[in-house]
């Protein structure tokens, strides 16, 4: 900018009189040129900083906020105060929202809500009444049928009005309901807002699947060292029994699909190879014993493994011990992490490779179907995409601490008149 208007002084000047420029003539347009530069500049920076402390809401469905907490806010691996946490955010610290999200099914006061946000560095859960100063960017929509909109996400929530088919609606936020796989979104009408199932509305190019609209990076999870070494136990004692072929594979009514040999709570068989028949795991058992019995993990040992009872992915996703990473690129997988897929479960031990127990061949001892039948196997990528119901890692309780009160009413609370009880 600044070459252009020493151009543009240049130009004009050359067309004056044709005699030279005095001394004067030529600081006065050097001062300019300067001048000119600076400015330019100052705009740059300028640019630049209040680009990155505003955090604008982006083209997608988002929000932007402030931390509304004296003693600042937890920003937490999970929607729940007992989930860990992943780092401290201070009072007015700006944040993006990204989504919406209800922990119960009839209440809908902003200390049930929770938001999944993000502050540039972390991704997280904070509560909704611990956030002021919201701002939203609506999307036009319309119904595609007549819809009932409510005071809260789900069908439980109590009902506030109806709209008819083929209606413009202003989309602000999707919304995620606790134990739900389907998007909600919340809704402005006039000054106030509520929420409508995704079904009802059509917004250009959503999907009415929760599949990766929420997920938490694994760069963003804190695992301490006593976590990561209960993991890396659990990875090792698998790897341990899937290199014993006096174990095997078992799902069936003769081979146990519950219940731990070490536990003693698998069913006696009455099979003809009653010994080795016992120590057999189906792929649920088998994980949740590793980390029962080699990572040592007094819950899953206690109150899982113990009881002859066992975690698969809807499990997995409720208990607060393991924090949801979605389905993250395959190299930000560590050593113990758990991946399920709709009917199956394995145990990453580092290395490429998983840690499973998954063949219908109940062959007896000595054959190649029983040696290999709970095994080490390489994940391959087409492997691992086979493993969309979540993976997740072990990151352990979270020191229980009282949320902070926030300094004044959260700007949500008042303008969400439609969330009033």
């Amino acid at each position: 900018m600044a070459n252009i208007i020493s151009m543009n002084i240049m130009h004009k000047l050359s067309l004056g009189t044709g005699r030279s420029f005095t001394m004067a003539s030529k600081q006065r347009i050097t001062n300019i040129i300067v001048n000119a530069a600076l400015i330019t500049v100052m705009l740059i920076i300028g640019m630049m900083v209040f680009g990155v402390s505003s955090h604008a809401a982006s083209s997608d469905l988002e929000a932007t906020g402030l931390i509304n907490s004296y003693n600042g806010a937890f920003l937490r691996a999970r929607a729940s105060t007992k989930a860990p946490v992943v780092t401290g955010l201070d009072d007015n610290t700006p944040i993006v929202i990204k989504n919406e999200v209800f922990v119960t099914f009839r209440q809908y006061k902003a200390s049930k809500r929770w938001y999944f946000v993000t502050d540039g560095r972390h991704t997280g859960y904070v509560r909704a009444d611990l956030v002021n100063n919201i701002k939203y960017a609506p999307k036009k929509a319309k119904t595609n049928a007549k819809v009932k909109y409510r005071r809260g996400g789900g069908n439980l929530m109590k009902k506030a009005g109806t709209i008819k088919k083929n209606r413009n609606v202003n989309v602000v936020l999707r919304v995620k309901i606790k134990g739900s796989n389907k998007v909600w979104y919340k809704i402005q009408i006039g000054k106030k807002y509520y929420y409508v199932s995704s079904s009802h509305v059509k917004l250009a190019g959503e999907s009415t699947s929760w599949a990766k609209i929420e997920q938490i990076d694994p760069d963003d999870i804190v695992q301490s060292s006593a976590a990561r070494k209960i993991a890396s136990d659990a990875a090792d004692w698998a790897l341990m029994i899937a290199n014993d072929n006096t174990f095997h594979y078992g799902n069936g009514l003769h081979s146990h699909h519950n219940g731990c040999y070490f536990c003693g709570t698998q069913p006696k068989s009455k099979q003809k190879y009653v010994v080795q028949w016992e120590k057999t795991y189906c792929c649920n058992p088998f994980v949740t014993a590793a980390y029962a019995h080699g990572g040592k993990e007094p819950f899953m040992l206690n109150s899982v493994c113990s009881k002859g009872n066992s975690y698969m992915a809807p499990e997995f996703k409720k208990c607060s011990l393991f924090a949801n990473l979605g389905h993250p690129d395959q190299e930000k997988l560590v050593k113990g992490d758990v991946l399920c897929a709709s009917a199956h479960v394995a145990i990453y031990i580092g290395d490429g490779k998983i840690a499973e127990a998954c063949t219908t061949d109940n062959g007896k001892p000595g054959t190649s179907s029983w040696n290999n039948s709970i095994r080490i196997s390489t994940l391959t990528a087409s492997r691992y995409s086979g493993f969309k119901a979540g993976v997740f890692r072990y990151i352990g309780e979270a020191p229980q601490e009282p949320e902070p009160t926030p300094t004044d009413t959260p700007a949500d609370t008042n303008t969400d008149a439609g969330n009033q009880q």
